[in-house]
């Protein structure tokens, strides 16, 4: 039996490419930070290992991992956060010696992360972008504000999740925000804002330019409204965004999954390119009770096995229902949003938090959550998103 590790199962998603992989038959171990969390609690979970915060302390991370990697003989790890693959370059030939990363190399990793090349490589390729800026100095941001107009945009050019996007809606609040994102970030991008439309988003497992398996679907709601992460989504086909992923994946000589953000401009309705993705998503669930199972499909990536070509259901939903919960109470319009927040027993809307396999794991995800009311550092990287 092939043995897997899945590194940063502290966050929800830990537990959807847990279940992922052993529902394929793989013997699953799982390591992170945080003692407790729900992939403890999955039966699909065979080991649990407490590791060093890899940010935080990565030489007594990489020490750790490199010595289990070695005892257990693993054929694969996954690493699930950006901050954790880069961790991973340091010691990237020691650790290839003993297992196999379905991950891109760094110099491809490093063009993708980097929200302001990716633009720049998007507008290339004929996609549609909001108009952006990159100022080096205070005068040039004052300039491209008097172009772009408020509300605007502030993005720091390498983070995830929506870490660091601001909204401001005029000068005062800009001269409060972009010292602080300066700071913190270094210098970001100034972006066109655009009108509330749904995000529309790809997934693609890419082996030699060729796509090997793909996955489109719509962001219906998010939370925190401004600038979180999905809460509510839908599967569509959607074939513009589809073939924007190809090219990009061909330009970037791309080798691993690869995730593309685009939001829908409702002036125009057309799809405008946001950013470059290059891990598993946060919303991992979604293509699995859609059909696609890319944490698996990586792993045969990574051990060079063919696979067909996979299909999936278009219209199927998924949801977040903690994260919905709180956009519930934070939405001002709550009792008209459409979808209802109260449509339960919808057959076609899966929950992302429950599985029917793993009863335990489902009982671990409502239990941390009541926990995660206390814990500082879920608020700050998942609420709030500092």
């Amino acid at each position: 039996m092939a043995k897997v590790l899945v590194l940063d199962c502290w966050m929800r998603k830990g537990l959807s490419i847990v279940r992922a992989l052993g529902r394929e038959g793989l013997e699953v171990h799982s390591c992170g930070h945080k003692s407790i969390n729900p992939i403890r609690f999955s039966k699909y979970s065979r080991k649990f290992m407490l590791f060093p915060h890899p940010e935080k302390e990565p030489d007594k991370f990489l020490d750790k991992l490199i010595d289990a990697i070695k005892n257990e003989k693993y054929d694969c790890v996954f690493p699930l956060e950006e901050g954790t693959i880069e961790v991973l370059y340091k010691r990237i030939n020691e650790i290839k010696k003993y297992t196999k990363l379905p991950m891109v190399n760094q110099a491809t990793f490093e063009k993708a992360v980097d929200k302001w090349n990716s633009v720049k490589i998007a507008k290339r390729l004929g996609m549609p972008v909001p108009e952006s800026y990159l100022p080096q100095n205070d005068e040039e941001a004052r300039k491209a504000i008097t172009k772009l107009g408020f509300p605007i945009i502030l993005k720091p050019r390498k983070t995830s999740g929506g870490r660091g996007l601001k909204k401001v809606n005029n000068i005062e609040e800009f001269n409060v925000s972009y010292p602080s994102i300066v700071e913190k970030y270094g210098r970001p991008m100034l972006q066109e804002y655009i009108e509330d439309g749904p995000g529309v988003l790809v997934w693609a497992i890419v082996k030699n330019k060729k796509i090997l398996a793909e996955f489109s679907y719509k962001r219906l709601r998010k939370y925190p409204i401004d600038s979180g992460p999905g809460t509510l989504w839908e599967s569509t086909d959607n074939r513009e965004i589809k073939k924007y992923t190809e090219k990009m994946a061909k330009e970037l000589d791309w080798h691993s999954i690869i995730i593309l953000e685009f939001k829908t401009d409702p002036k125009d309705n057309r799809p405008k390119f946001m950013e470059i993705n290059p891990r598993l998503g946060g919303s991992t669930a979604h293509p699995l009770f859609c059909g696609v199972n890319f944490p698996y499909y990586m792993y045969l990536l990574s051990q060079n096995i063919k696979f067909k070509k996979p299909s999936y259901v278009v219209g199927r939903r998924t949801r977040w229902l903690v994260a919905d919960t709180w956009h519930f109470f934070s939405n001002k319009n709550r009792w008209s949003m459409q979808p209802s927040f109260f449509d339960f027993f919808n057959r076609n809307v899966y929950y992302e938090e429950f599985d029917r396999t793993d009863i335990k794991g489902s009982i671990g995800t409502i239990m941390n959550s009541f926990l995660n009311i206390f814990d500082i550092e879920i608020w700050k990287k998942g609420i709030f998103r500092k």
